[in-house]
């Protein structure tokens, strides 16, 4: 039921993966690393907010290049 209602949040924070802290545990650390935290969200069905992560971006060196 949660994962259904982060897949909701996608499109409130411009993402396209949301993932509790429930399913964070279960990630190696490599995987952790990969992780941005954006805080806490309200989610249909529970009394108490979810902590989100969602993916960072993989940047290239040439993106960076281009983007300065």
């Amino acid at each position: 039921n949660v994962a259904a209602r982060l897949e909701g949040l996608n499109k409130t924070y411009g993402t396209t993966i949301l993932i509790s802290d429930a399913v964070l545990q279960e990630l190696s650390e490599a995987h952790r690393a990969r992780l941005l935290p954006l805080g806490s969200a309200a989610v249909t069905g529970r009394s108490e907010r979810v902590r989100i992560h969602t993916v960072r971006p993989e940047v290239s060196p040439e993106m960076l290049e281009r983007w300065h």
